[in-house]
């Protein structure tokens, strides 16, 4: 029985952690979501909007021309299959959410859509992979080096709470 609940909890820490990954809409960035004046929500304005991603990109890594259009076209290519996913994780959220605990199917029915879940995670990272795969095969050697220092960087951040923490 204590498998069960461990079982339970970890699949719905899973569709949790999936949802939020996928839960941004297409039209809007996702910092926008929710925001009232004076409150800063999110990672920043690029995020989400692959137009900005590039642009800070190309001035970042100072990407040529060519460079600049083929990361275009990887961007553009990705966005729907990208939206399937947010589409199909925010189903399966509410699907989720629409269980009743007191149903005598609840336990199979909440491990199938974790079980989606886990799917709609996988693909996510297999697209992810891919998208960053073909970015980095448009990119020179020192270009890609500078992409993984400015990364470092950023999870540095991530892991000691912020821009600005001094510890």
């Amino acid at each position: 029985m204590t498998q069960r609940y461990i079982k339970i909890i970890a699949v719905l820490t899973a569709l949790t952690v999936s949802g939020n990954l996928l839960a941004q809409d297409d039209d809007e960035p996702g910092y926008d979501r929710g925001r009232k004046a004076g409150e800063h929500r999110g990672p920043g304005p690029a995020f989400g909007d692959p137009a900005m991603m590039i642009e800070r990109m190309a001035s970042q890594l100072d990407l040529a021309e060519t460079q600049r259009q083929s990361l275009s076209n990887i961007m553009e290519a990705a966005r729907p299959e990208f939206a399937a996913l947010r589409e199909a994780a925010r189903e399966n959220r509410e699907a989720v959410h629409a269980l009743d605990v007191d149903d005598a199917d609840y336990g199979a029915a909440l491990q199938n859509l974790a079980a989606r879940s886990g799917e709609h995670a996988a693909e996510l990272t297999l697209l992810t992979g891919r998208v960053r795969s073909e970015v980095a095969a448009i990119l020179t050697a020192e270009q890609r080096a500078t992409l993984e220092t400015r990364k470092s960087r950023i999870g540095e951040r991530r892991r000691h709470g912020g821009r600005n923490r001094t510890h």
